[in-house]
């Protein structure tokens, strides 16, 4: 898997830091700061676990999380609401005190009022900042899982132009291929689990099947470093001695995909 620059086997410990930022923007990495820094000052103050129930809810499943060995983004996705709600508490708070503070007496409406205008506006400002998944979702259609319907359509093509033969795929994530393809009787999946790269038995299987001539199609990501640098001889049996059928580029990862016939 790529994190930055750099392609790793099994993503390190510090990856959902690092996709709190890239993937979700600022706001959601300022939520996570924010989490860190009051459970960090409760402790300091030796609170009660209890009152560090609400840190606790967000930062036990992301350490327990960075602990897997298998990594994805999409992990987080439950603890994005509370690292929103960080946020907006923080701000709000941190507003309040400072306008009640600087506020002439007696200007309790303004007391009342001010301190939310601030915040939203505060707010929709660090939402702004790159990355920003605001301005990216406004300037740029929402593809969720797009590329596997076209990789589909072109499977299913080719199946066509071979009417007698039934044909196998060997395909990373080939659960989504599958669910715009739907059932077909002469077309089946077999996984390339590239996600756990040190399951050498698993690999020299599925090496002996390609060897043995199974598999008609091989669906693989363009960037597959981390499974080249593994297995160089079936990468390259793969990759190196055929040439690529169909190209596409995944959303909302942006990673090409390739599709080679055997």
């Amino acid at each position: 898997m790529e994190i930055g620059s750099t392609v790793y086997q099994y993503p390190p410990l510090w990856s959902y830091v690092y996709w709190t930022y890239s993937r979700f923007g600022f706001v959601f990495l300022l939520g996570l700061i924010i989490m860190v820094l009051a459970a960090v000052k409760k402790i300091s103050a030796h609170q009660s676990i209890r009152e560090l129930s609400f840190e606790w809810v967000v930062l036990i499943p992301l350490l327990g999380l960075s602990l897997m060995t298998v990594k994805f983004p999409r992990y987080m996705l439950p603890v994005l609401p509370l690292l929103s709600l960080a946020v907006v508490w923080h701000i709000n708070s941190s507003t309040r005190s400072i306008i009640n503070r600087n506020l002439a007496p007696g200007s309790a409406r303004s007391k009342r009022f001010t301190p939310y205008a601030v915040s939203i506006l505060l707010l929709i400002g660090l939402m702004l900042v790159p990355p920003s998944p605001l301005v990216e979702t406004a300037s740029t259609p929402i593809k969720t899982d797009s590329g596997s319907e076209e990789i589909a359509t072109f499977v299913e093509t080719y199946a066509a132009e071979h009417p007698s033969e039934e044909i196998t795929v060997l395909a990373v994530h080939p659960q989504t291929i599958t669910y715009y393809l739907g059932p077909k009787e002469r077309i089946s999946f077999v996984e390339l689990p590239t996600y756990d790269l040190g399951n050498e038995a698993e690999f020299n299987e599925l090496r002996n099947r390609h060897d043995e001539g199974e598999f008609d199609l091989v669906v693989l990501f363009e960037n597959s470093e981390a499974f080249r640098q593994a297995y160089p001889e079936f990468y390259g049996s793969l990759v190196n001695d055929n040439e690529p059928r169909f190209t596409v580029r995944k959303s909302p990862d942006g990673e090409l995909v390739v599709v080679y016939e055997l």
